[in-house]
């Protein structure tokens, strides 16, 4: 299992930002990204406002687009391309940020593919915008292509034949980070016409318990508060889970925060939905589990 790091090494303020943004090892990585249902998308909040320099990162085509299953992550061939577009190289210092809670998924990209440094920017564009920093709106500017050679860290995902194995053994304990009327069945999953519901034993904690009045990450002392609260054992695995990898990447950051062995479940409810022999519970109101 790779290394952990505490949580002051994870995320950088505002303040420290402004002193470093022309720094040139310092790359700026927006990767806002919205629902399909959403009135507006990702880049076109991007193109709306961003931090000076940022490049923009795709969540949905840095991804495996081949796969039947939305946003599952990419192969390191997929990655390694994007990163040489946006100018990115292995020594390249990167700050994640975000329009709302998507900065976690960005950060696990650059971590799952072995990034030495990559930050996230502690309450992302509107704590840059609420203290009045400069702002820039339109197209991202034009790099100078590098070479990316990433170092994959595979432990750090699950994938779907060990998630039944978990499921069925209770050898982790799962969090899945879905507002809870997904989670129940209550309402279906986003992505295309599919049934909400939720795998046996996971503990529902919306992702939006970690977020503070801000829209920042809660300190690691909360989300210990938060995870306890839940039922989620203070030692021991977990996997966090959600509709399709992105919003689990919040509690995923918290534990990170916390220096806890975790990992995620990359397809998340959108995979296990659509297998015939996964067990799925559901509302009573859709008919209880099955």
């Amino acid at each position: 299992m790779a290394a952990r790091k505490t949580a002051i090494d994870l995320m950088v303020n505002t303040d420290w930002l402004l002193k470093h943004l022309d720094d040139p090892d310092l790359v700026v990585v927006d990767c806002t990204w919205t629902l399909k249902d959403a009135a507006r998308r990702g880049r076109e909040l991007y193109l709306d406002r961003h931090l000076p320099g940022a490049r923009f990162l795709d969540i949905e085509k840095v991804a495996d687009t081949a796969s039947p299953y939305a946003t599952m992550l990419p192969t390191p061939e997929v990655f390694a391309s994007a990163m040489g577009e946006l100018g990115i190289s292995r020594d390249t210092r990167v700050v994640v940020t975000a329009d709302g809670y998507t900065s976690g998924r960005g950060w696990f990209l650059f971590r799952v593919m072995g990034h030495p440094w990559v930050r996230i920017l502690q309450g992302g564009n509107d704590a840059w915008a609420l203290k009045n920093y400069p702002l820039e709106a339109g197209e991202p500017p034009v790099v100078e292509p590098r070479s990316y050679i990433p170092a994959p860290e595979t432990e750090r995902v699950v994938a779907l034949h060990e998630m039944k194995e978990i499921i069925a053994t209770g050898s982790a304990a799962v969090v899945d980070a879905r507002n809870t009327p997904r989670f129940t069945g209550e309402a279906g999953l986003s992505h295309g016409d599919l049934p909400g519901g939720h795998m046996p034993g996971a503990v529902n904690i919306p992702y939006g318990r970690f977020l503070d009045e801000h829209g920042g990450f809660v300190s690691p002392e909360t989300a210990a508060r938060i995870f306890a609260e839940h039922g989620v054992p203070e030692s021991g695995s977990v996997v966090v889970t959600c509709g399709s990898g992105i919003s689990a990447l919040v509690p995923g950051l918290m534990l990170e925060q916390l220096g806890r062995d975790w990992r995620l479940y990359d397809g998340s409810w959108n995979e296990w939905v659509q297998q015939p022999d996964t067990p799925k519970v559901i509302s009573r109101a859709e008919g209880g589990s099955k």
